[in-house]
């Protein structure tokens, strides 16, 4: 016979629980008069714009006969709370959930009986890993509300990757995460390299809104320049004709002529890309040219660049002293006509070296300048270390890209309900 449960117990657990449902039922009723806060608006603000149905009408249809659990909706707007708020373990969300009873309404939660166990969120994410292509196409929708409200969305778009560090220990020396590897970034000249353990998020995000618009997840030891290509791909297959990008800017880590070649001819958009020195000193190339691709006369003055030949695929470069710049008074020498020397250059000649933007003009600059935009996404998404991003438990590849995924998402609703607000 088992021993039953002391008297002087019961009373402060019914108490606790009375205490919960008093304190809930007070929330209900006063919750109407927090309609108004900005707080509550943001969380509204993003579970209406996140263009999910597709994804929840997904995970309907894998619910089976038996316990009926917890509903969808709720798993999946608390899941997103979390991510707007920047919540890094799920037991902290249970936590905040219990504590602030506003937010577990907004989310469909009306009593401490109903939050979901640590268990059935584990659940609920290997669920979503395995409809990350519906997650994307949701993602897609998204960008497509933008692009409604922001026409030239997409037009400049800039490139690069940022480092997503695995919760391991970096002091063994086996990583407990399989799927990690080691990556290393230069800081700067003389400031020494930087090493961290885990993954690299290549993103592409608009250069004049800051907004990001597609991502790829990979283990932090994989090459950039191998990266640009597969996400102009994804991104052109998953956002369809909203894609058509004008002008596309990286850094000298996406410099190669299979890179600058697809942006060129298959995309029909114009690389602005940094150049990479791979030879020593500044030697002149075919044409007289120098690095950045500007030919000079033989009097080693540099020519004047007179426009892009859409329909030849060439550049043009003029005469300086034809042009009217000072310096020179040979132009008889080089050419009988009062137009003085020209010469065209094919962009096959070389497409790392000639591009329909020269490097050496003044545009050329100005769009290159507009690349640290994707710099300025990157460091929204981190939050100075504090963004769900990189402030998580999480391991392995699958998991790092939803959770990847789902960051970019929020980042992308939270400016879909801005731009609907103005």
């Amino acid at each position: 016979m088992t021993n039953p449960l002391p008297i002087y117990i019961i009373p402060e657990k019914q108490a606790e629980k009375q205490s919960d449902e008093a304190l809930w039922e007070e929330v209900r009723r006063i919750f109407a008069g927090f309609e108004t806060s900005a707080f509550t608006n943001e969380l509204e603000s993003v579970f209406s714009n996140l263009q999910d149905e597709e994804l929840l009408h997904a995970l309907e249809t894998t619910r089976h006969t038996g316990r009926p659990g917890y509903p969808i909706r709720v798993m999946w707007h608390s899941l997103v709370t979390s991510y707007i708020l920047d919540i890094p373990t799920i037991q902290g969300l249970i936590r905040r959930l219990k504590e602030n009873p506003l937010i577990a309404i907004r989310c469909g939660i009306y009593s401490n009986a109903e939050i979901p166990s640590r268990f059935a969120y584990y659940r609920f994410i290997k669920k979503l890993i395995g409809f990350e292509d519906v997650i994307e196409k949701c993602m897609a929708k998204t960008v497509a509300k933008l692009k409604e409200k922001l026409p030239d969305l997409g037009e400049t778009i800039a490139i690069d990757s940022a480092d997503v560090p695995s919760y391991v220990s970096k002091w063994t020396k086996t990583l407990s995460d399989p799927d990690a590897k080691w990556g290393v970034k230069t800081k700067g000249e003389g400031n020494g390299k930087y090493w961290w353990a885990g993954y690299k998020l290549h993103l592409m995000g608009d250069a004049k809104y800051e907004i990001p618009l597609m991502s790829i997840v990979t283990p932090a030891n994989e090459s950039d320049t191998r990266l640009l290509i597969p996400l102009l791909k994804k991104a052109a297959e998953k956002l369809g004709d909203d894609f058509q990008p004008k002008y596309t800017l990286a850094d000298r880590g996406y410099d190669s002529k299979e890179n600058n070649r697809y942006i060129a001819e298959d995309m029909k958009s114009i690389p602005i890309i940094l150049m990479v020195n791979r030879t020593k000193g500044n030697p002149s190339f075919e044409h007289g040219t120098d690095f950045n691709g500007q030919p000079h006369c033989g009097w080693g003055i540099p020519m004047i660049f007179w426009g892009y030949d859409k329909k030849q695929k060439r550049l043009k470069y003029r005469c300086p002293q034809a042009c009217g710049k000072d310096g020179c008074t040979w132009i008889d020498k080089c050419s009988e006509s009062s137009y003085g020397l020209v010469v065209k250059i094919p962009l096959k000649e070389d497409y790392r070296r000639y591009i329909q933007i020269p490097r050496h003009t003044k545009k050329w600059k100005k769009l290159y300048n507009k690349r640290v935009s994707v710099e300025r996404i990157f460091s929204r998404l981190k939050k100075d270390g504090d963004g769900k991003l990189v402030n998580h438990r999480i391991r392995g590849l699958d998991k790092m890209t939803l959770n990847s995924l789902l960051s970019v998402w929020v980042m992308q609703v939270s400016s879909l309900g801005k731009r609907r607000t103005k």
